[in-house]
């Protein structure tokens, strides 16, 4: 008990030391050099900013809005070459291929700015060349030798789509880094019996919350020309993928189409030109084209908050997920949810209460489910003000920068010298 106590004191000691040399700032490197979700670099970065956490971030500039971070006061130096998102390339493929180029050479130089402004982590988003090359393996291992800190945010435990045809090139990754951020125990369970990470290298640290903070203005309320006004509207938003269940919802819109519900269905979002004309399709080949809205393309911030302030219902029937940015925007907007029976969606509505739950494929099920909320209007009332009380709870983005500190802190903390341990 007193070799404990003796122990407990020193560590104490130590982190005391550790906190109050890093009080005034940590200095962080987000790393993010493909940048499809600028979103969530923008809120974790004003997450960290905080907490008198220093990060910089350095992300390509988005491509569907190139001025987002300016726009939103982020400091944003992704390297040497910012192009490929400012020159509004048509081809996907030939953007894709500018900014594969352009990553390669941005860590590049970005290896030779560490050397000058080591930071004391560098914390990464995505690792977009990895698939091809192995540029981001050799950073992570060059900060390391510098003495720099890696932590790592797992926002898909592997590609979507790919199966394991990537796995042991991922599990490599997780065996580099330092520590791994993950959105869920679903996600940690998974990195420990499929990566076998030792689970105190894991930290759980949830989304938080999109568009939470949007003011309205004078296009938000801005009548839509695609959203009747005299109809139950339910939304799908988001990036539209073959994952995500679209092809299951429209197989549970047509049930309720020969059942006469009055009701409109609206997906809105990107995709790639082959899927959207599989979703295209798939309408017509179900006939329900006058009760579906598409409207596939890049929406501004002031067009989605017109969109989720009109909409009665959110959808969102995925196969399979890890974290969802799309769940998080629709619970800032106060609105009723339909989920499929996921872990990482049971995790969010840990009670079972703010949404109601289908199982994926169960065509009957989420029609029902569907027509219950479109036919009751209390029901939609009340899961709506469930999951706005779940996101105030459990998801301020204050408290996911806390959270990010101490996982920063904690990792730092490592290299402290070994005590002498007390005597009996």
């Amino acid at each position: 008990m007193e070799f404990q106590a003796a122990s407990a004191k020193v560590d104490q000691t130590f982190r005391g030391s550790l906190r109050k040399s890093f009080s005034n700032k940590i200095r962080v490197l987000i790393l993010d050099l493909w940048c499809y979700v600028p979103y969530y670099d923008r809120y974790f970065c004003e997450g960290l900013l905080s907490v008198n956490v220093e990060p910089r971030l350095a992300a390509a500039s988005y491509y569907l809005d190139p001025g987002y971070f300016q726009k939103h006061g982020i400091r944003n130096r992704p390297g040497v070459i910012d192009l490929a998102a400012r020159i509004h390339l048509s081809n996907q493929h030939v953007r894709r291929s500018l900014m594969f180029v352009e990553s390669c050479v941005n860590l590049i130089a970005l290896s030779v700015w560490i050397v000058f402004a080591e930071p004391h982590i560098i914390h990464i988003q995505w690792i977009p060349l990895v698939r091809r090359v192995p540029f981001d393996i050799w950073f992570i291992r060059f900060a390391k030798s510098r003495g720099i800190k890696i932590v790592y945010t797992v926002h898909n435990v592997l590609p979507h789509d790919t199966g394991d045809r990537f796995k042991n090139l991922y599990r490599n990754v997780y065996s580099q880094v330092d520590a791994l951020v993950c959105h869920n125990r679903q996600t940690k369970a998974r990195l420990e019996s499929e990566f076998a990470v030792n689970p105190s290298r894991i930290w759980v640290i949830p989304h938080g919350p999109l568009f939470h903070d949007a003011e309205p203005t004078a296009e938000s309320f801005t009548a839509r020309p695609d959203v009747p006004r005299n109809k139950c509207i339910v939304l799908m938003q988001g990036m539209l993928k073959p994952y995500k269940g679209v092809g299951f919802l429209l197989e549970a819109w047509h049930r309720l189409a020969c059942q006469g519900v009055h009701a409109q269905l609206l997906i809105v979002g990107i995709a790639d030109s082959h899927f959207e004309e599989e979703i295209r399709s798939k309408i017509d080949r179900l006939k329900i084209r006058d009760s579906v809205t598409l409207n596939i393309r890049y929406v501004s911030d002031e067009e989605l908050y017109s969109y989720y302030e009109a909409c009665d219902i959110l959808v969102y029937p995925y196969q399979s997920i890890t974290a969802s940015g799309a769940l998080m925007t629709g619970l800032s907007f106060r609105k009723p949810t339909i989920v499929t029976r996921l872990p990482a969606f049971e995790e969010v509505f840990e009670d079972g209460k703010g949404a109601s739950f289908v199982d994926f494929g169960d065509v009957e099920a989420l029609a029902l489910s569907l027509k219950q909320l479109i036919e009751n209007p209390d029901q939609r009332k009340r899961l709506a003000e469930e999951g706005a009380q779940i996101l105030r709870q459990k998801y301020s983005w204050v408290s996911i920068g806390i959270q990010t500190k101490n996982c920063y802190l904690r990792v730092l903390e490592n290299d402290r010298p070994t005590q002498q341990q007390p005597r009996t």
